[in-house]
Parts: structure tokens; sequence; C-alpha cells
């Protein structure tokens, strides 16, 4: 069976420094990467202007909060990728906690044959992100990083925040399409095996029939004191109907050295997010993340986290 169109290529920190070294002192040195990520409304992105309008928005937020703001030397295109999130008929790698997404650069709607497969345990509990096995067979071209998600919730109050904590591992292979089972996904990620409670002969299929396109449209860098932050807009469309059914607002921080990071950096940061909350009351989405999007059920409620 061929994926049609898919294409390839509890212990929280709270406060503004990000503090976690007590729960989990081993993931110090593996933090790469903060993602602030406000959920926005699928229906009012899918406009064409609308990116760049909501980065007017968010600029004028990030100045207020004492951030300087660099806009790309050229308009911003659209980058698109063709998605699917892959699990089994009865979700098992969402009830074990992993998301599994197979993408690759959108070209003319044909599948490239080689794409890259990223597994990703997500969780609010630090400790349970970093123990989790997310390793390749090593067989294929293999990348790893750990990293936090700070979803600013549209129905929670400006600057009541969880973190999820993120561990992803990504593989490139070539497989053109074919349908992959359970036992070919633990063969590829070891570290599945046991987990899932599946039979190694179960198909791995998208989520919800659903096929994907992104559109990712970079806006441009803020920078709080020595920390920038990569800004964007990313939309995924059902590549059949062209409907789309997630978008959000990111800044994501890549981190050299994660605990050192200026506290000051860190809390512009988090205040430009609530602001910004309280300013686009208009463009908010409902549904916290992309992934969850698809499934239509949440991973983690915001109720379940503390605020940040």
């Amino acid at each position: 069976m061929l994926l049609a169109l898919a294409g390839c290529g509890p212990a929280l920190p709270r406060g503004p420094a990000i503090v976690g070294a007590r729960e989990a002192p081993q993931a110090a040195s593996g933090v790469h990467f903060r993602s602030w990520v406000l959920p926005l409304d699928p229906g009012r992105m899918d406009a064409k202007r609308a990116p760049m309008e909501f980065w007017q928005l968010a600029a004028a937020e990030a100045r207020r909060q004492g951030g300087a703001v660099e806009a790309p030397r050229n308009p911003p295109k659209a980058v698109r990728d063709l998605i699917v999130v892959l699990d089994t008929a009865d979700q098992a790698l969402r009830r074990a906690g992993f998301v599994l997404r197979r993408r690759g650069r959108d070209r003319r709607g044909q599948d490239p044959g080689t794409c890259e497969f990223t597994l990703e345990a997500r969780t609010p509990d630090i400790r349970a992100a970093h123990g989790t096995n997310v390793q390749s067979s090593g067989k294929e071209p293999f990348t790893q990083h750990f990293a936090e998600e700070i979803v600013v919730v549209g129905a929670a109050p400006p600057g009541a925040s969880p973190s999820l904590w993120s561990m992803e591992g990504n593989v490139r292979r070539y497989d053109k399409g074919k349908t992959m089972t359970v036992g070919e996904l633990q063969a590829l990620f070891p570290g599945t095996t046991g987990r899932l409670g599946a039979s190694p002969d179960a198909p791995l299929l998208p989520v919800n029939g659903t096929n994907l396109e992104q559109s990712e449209v970079v806006l441009g860098t803020i920078v709080f004191g020595s920390t920038r932050a990569r800004a964007a807009v990313v939309v995924w469309r059902d590549a059949r109907t062209r409907v789309a059914i997630a978008a959000d607002f990111e800044l994501v921080e890549k981190l050299a050295d994660f605990w050192s990071q200026p506290p000051a950096d860190a809390r512009a940061a988090r205040e430009t997010m609530a602001s910004l909350q309280s300013a686009a009351r208009g463009w908010l989405g409902s549904m916290p993340t992309r992934a969850e999007a698809v499934y239509g059920v949440p991973f983690v409620l915001p109720a379940q986290a503390a605020p940040r």
C-alpha cells in the first residue's frame, strides 16, 4: 500500500530562568532548542497576506518588551513540505507518548522517495522525556535533539504557559511511500520495542486518513539580549481538500548552552508571547499543537501542567 500524496524529505521548570536541573540534571547538556508556540486560527491564517500581517503585530509586541527585530533581506516565501503523522488504527504511538512524522520536500506533489522519519517522545515530565530512547538502528543518517516547547494556549490567561519536553530522533531513508509496519518501526527505532502493545504486523497509516501539506514562512529574527529567536508561521493543510487544519506562530531559540542563558532573555521572550497573546485575540486557535489537531484530541491538557 502507498501513502497517497505522502512526501518525504512531572517535574516542570518554572519561572523565567527555565529552572529544571534539580529535576533532571542529566538533561543539562541536552537541550538544544526552546520553542514558544502560539496556536492560531487556521482559517484566518489561510489568507496569503496573513503571515506578514501577524508578523507586524508580533514585531511590535517584541519591541515593547525590549527585543530587537530583524526582518529578512528579501520578502519571505513559504517553504512547502508533504507530511503525514503515522500511527496504528488504535493510536498505539499516541497512547505511548510518541509522535511519528514522515516528511519530504514538496516536488510538485511527487514523492521524492528519500524522506525524513521523526520519532518524538513528548511529555510534561522532563525526566521521562530525557530518558526515552529515540536513537536509530544506525543504518541511516541520524540526528537527535532535546527541546522544550512552551505552548501559549489561547484559552489560558496570558503567561500561563504549559511546557512540553521532547526527545526527538530523525532518520533519513529511502522508502518511496511504502506503508511501514510496527515491526519495521521497531527495527528503525529500537527504543519503541515493547512500548507500543501492538502487533509487529500492524500498519502505520496517516492519522484520521489525513495527508498534509506544511507551509512555513520564516518571518525574521527577534533578539532578546544575547538570545536569537527565529520567528515563523506554520500552517498544516489537508493535501487533498486544501483546507487549513492547524496553524501557529513560533519563536525558536537555538541554545548552545541552555542552562547559562541569561534569565532576562527568557523572561523577555515569555513576556513578549504573553503580550502577543493578549493583542492577538482575534487570531488565536483552540488546539494546542499541530499534532493534536491532526489527532483531534489533546496529548496534555493545559490544566495538567503547572503555569510558568
